[in-house]
């Protein structure tokens, strides 16, 4: 019974939000955070299961633009009432349907507990590969077991629609000032050779 009241009022929080930072008051990264609530009849006999995490692009002056995926998965234990963050052994980012996979540089193991990826950028492509889909969406895809089913949803689902295309277009518009810095970082390194 416990698990179906706690299950009801989390999935009433599933939300995405576009956070933008700052180091120094100069952008350092978009954010997109999330948190998605589900029951795991697969590899949890049906115990509730709150996901959160981010999707972040990170600027650094003089570095290449990179990406970071952070996913928590926190399962609720019947018998002590108590939460633990489970690191899944698998877990993906998709946009159009493809895999993000081959531009990991890191895969390992958050401060948190959850699991942590960071994709490298060198030539852009992995920005074009997400930036020119629109309207743009991402699946995340993980598994609590190894070798288990594998969970998926899409930032797009956890918030109506109208208030999902205001994310991600302010998203868009921090993506935008990143790749305005770095153009200008590139056009200032020009000039000193």
């Amino acid at each position: 019974m416990i698990n179906n009241t706690v299950y009801e009022s989390l999935v009433k929080e599933n939300s995405v939000k576009m956070v933008r930072k700052t180091k120094e008051g100069s952008i350092s990264s978009c954010d997109l955070e999330y948190q998605y609530a589900y029951r795991d009849f697969n590899a949890k006999k049906g115990a509730p299961v709150f996901v959160q995490g981010t999707f972040s692009f990170m600027y650094n002056k003089g570095k290449n633009p990179g990406f970071l995926f952070k996913i928590a998965p926190a399962v609720l234990d019947d018998t002590t009432e108590k939460w633990a963050i489970v690191t899944p052994p698998y877990a993906d980012v998709f946009t159009s349907g493809k895999s993000i996979k081959p531009f990991i540089a890191a895969d390992f193991v958050c401060e948190n507990n959850g699991k942590c990826i960071a994709y490298s950028d060198k030539d852009g492509s992995m920005a074009q590969t997400l930036f020119d889909k629109a309207p743009f969406d991402i699946e995340i895809k993980f598994s609590l077991s190894k070798g288990g089913t594998d969970n998926s949803f899409t930032l797009s689902s956890l918030l109506p629609e109208e208030k999902y295309i205001m994310q991600s277009a302010d998203w868009m518009s921090c993506n935008l000032e990143i790749i305005n810095k770095i153009s200008s970082d590139i056009q200032e390194m020009s000039k000193k050779k």
